[in-house]
């Protein structure tokens, strides 16, 4: 299971700048699906495991362009166990998500929400949105996640040598 995670150290716990009392705060979890408009990825089944493990709840982010099976695949989404809320974020541009406008819609999400983790699969979808997303906290993402041991340590692949 490879999953990036968006986080930085604060005092021992890993948590988006910008929440406030995160130490008194449960953690919560939001995980951007990646979805063809019918089914989330399995990449995204990864993410929601993951998320699992760090948080009670888990939420769940949907972009959509407006397909008309959206509102079964959120309510698959929801469905599953785990998840606490299914979000969707409606617009035109996300028929075809760029980072730019994907990780607009997560900054808001995380705003409003006040979520201390943010996970995405490990894809080039996952890959593109997680930067820049990081950089609206001023933080660093983690990516090809593992495993989880904890809210602020987790492990990776080393890759050394030729």
């Amino acid at each position: 299971m490879l999953v990036p995670m968006l986080g930085v150290r604060l005092r021992g716990v890993v948590a988006a700048p910008g929440c406030v009392g995160m130490m008194r705060r449960a953690m919560s979890v939001l995980v951007v699906a990646e979805h063809d408009g019918s089914a989330v990825s399995a990449g995204t089944l990864s993410a929601l495991a993951a998320g699992k493990e760090l948080g009670q709840a888990v939420d769940v982010l949907l972009l959509c362009g407006g397909a008309a099976a959206v509102a079964g695949l959120a309510d698959s989404v929801a469905a599953c166990q785990g998840v606490g809320k299914a979000l969707v974020a409606k617009d035109p541009a996300f028929d075809h998500p760029i980072a730019e406008t994907a990780s607009l819609a997560v900054k808001a999400c995380v705003d409003k929400f006040q979520y201390t983790h943010v996970l995405v699969p490990s894809s080039g979808f996952g890959k593109n949105i997680l930067p820049r997303v990081a950089s609206f906290f001023d933080a660093a993402p983690n990516s090809d996640i593992v495993r989880i041991v904890s809210a602020d340590t987790f492990v990776r692949p080393i890759y050394a040598g030729n």
